[in-house]
């Protein structure tokens, strides 16, 4: 009898104490608000109307307080028109557990239906159930259940029953309406819904002076720690110690602040930006290590990241029969990204870059060749002394064109 009243203790004690796979805490974290180089879109497919009549951008309305958000204007010249739009995050987000997908949409007038779209672990295509809208001429909140049983598979395969495996990741909206003419939509705050250890409702970012992370010798760094409180509910009084770290592991230099957070709401992100500041001398690879801590907290939760000291190459002269070169995957890259690619490059030195150019975008349309893309980037390339070359990717196998097509030639912009 004891035996069997200490196997029913435990059974108790491991039900109702241990702590669940993925957490207890629910909070919201916000994917995509369109204020920064986050996230880009591209116009991934469209039914009904054609590609050069929908447009992506973004834009500020008076609704939204002065707030950017997702312009995805729609030229519908047949009824049912759809367009989808992938979304691609900088910093990919996988989800082992999610409860919803939310975002604000607002219509000047109008009526769509919006739904949004998932890819899982193995890379399918999944959507949601849409949320039918009218014109309010105001943002409103829609959400969409993640439930497995609520997601259809969408990428072609016949086995509409298919149920996704996690993580999964969010891809983008999809968009329909059924009136004939211009639909302009505008989205804003894609969020998710999810439950998270306690000591993950915080997210903490890194943001540098200097955007390559590349400094000189004895040069001042200046570095700042984004704290956002993912909670609905929870008031956070954290600990925030940032340590520099050597390439050797040696802690250069320890430091503390004290930071509370409120809880977030809808139209509110609880955050604080924490700066610091320090003079590097030694060329190496830095660490900086994060560690957030609130006193109700068993663990920390810990942010890390690196810069690089280095003397500049900028200032190497270019022979004439060996450069300093490196090949790039530049051209598929959104502006923000390739801007930023360029500017790795000049610190580096590097005097030649060349670039994968895959045809199909040279070459759209048989006999029609555009060149036109290619010019910000070899504008970008001669303003900084670098020479450029282009290698011409294989448009792929027996001739076919690149199934990369469509994306290669999406409209990106940066949100």
């Amino acid at each position: 009898m004891n035996v069997a009243r200490d196997s029913c203790v435990i059974l108790l004690f491991l039900l109702f104490f241990l702590p669940r796979a993925f957490g207890d805490e629910p909070v919201v974290t916000v994917l995509a608000d369109f204020e920064t180089e986050s996230v880009t879109a591209r116009i991934s497919e469209v039914r009904n109307t054609l590609a050069s009549d929908c447009r992506l951008a973004t834009a500020t309305i008076p609704a939204r307080s002065g707030q950017n958000s997702l312009h995805v204007s729609i030229g519908a010249t047949r009824a049912d028109t759809t367009v989808a739009c992938s979304l691609r995050f900088r910093a990919a987000t996988l989800f082992e557990q999610a409860d919803r997908v939310a975002t604000y949409c607002h219509l000047n007038d109008g009526e769509v239906e919006l739904a949004f779209r998932v890819r899982d672990a193995e890379g399918r295509l999944f959507e949601t159930r849409a949320t039918r809208l009218r014109a309010q001429r105001r943002f409103v909140r829609v959400s969409a259940e993640l439930d497995a049983a609520r997601l259809r598979r969408i990428d072609g395969s016949d086995d509409g029953d298919a149920k996704p495996e996690w993580p999964l990741q969010i891809d983008g909206y999809r968009i329909t309406t059924r009136r004939i003419g211009r639909q302009d939509v505008f989205l804003d705050d894609l969020q998710v819904e999810h439950r998270v250890p306690r000591t993950r409702v915080v997210r903490g970012e890194f943001r540098f002076d200097n955007p390559t992370r590349l400094y000189q010798p004895a040069s001042n760094v200046s570095a700042a720690v984004i704290v956002e409180n993912l909670s609905r509910r929870l008031r956070l009084d954290l600990n925030v110690r940032l340590v520099w770290e050597r390439d050797d592991g040696s802690v250069l230099r320890r430091e503390d602040r004290r930071v509370r957070l409120p809880p977030s709401g809808d139209d509110y992100r609880a955050m604080q930006t924490v700066d610091f500041r320090e003079r590097v001398g030694a060329p190496g690879v830095y660490r900086l290590v994060a560690s957030v801590r609130d006193a109700d907290w068993s663990s920390d939760a810990v942010f890390e990241t690196s810069f690089a000291v280095t003397p500049s190459n900028r200032a190497l002269p270019r022979g004439r029969e060996t450069f300093f070169g490196l090949r790039s995957n530049l051209l598929r890259e959104p502006p923000a990204d390739q801007r930023l690619e360029l500017s790795v490059a000049r610190e580096l030195g590097v005097q030649l870059l060349v670039l994968d150019a895959p045809w199909s975008r040279l070459e759209p349309d048989r006999g029609s060749y555009q060149f036109a893309a290619l010019d910000p980037v070899i504008d970008a390339l001669v303003a900084t002394d670098i020479a450029a070359c282009l290698a011409i990717v294989d448009p792929g196998v027996g001739g076919e064109r690149a199934p990369l097509a469509l994306d290669l030639d999406g409209r990106w912009f940066v949100g």
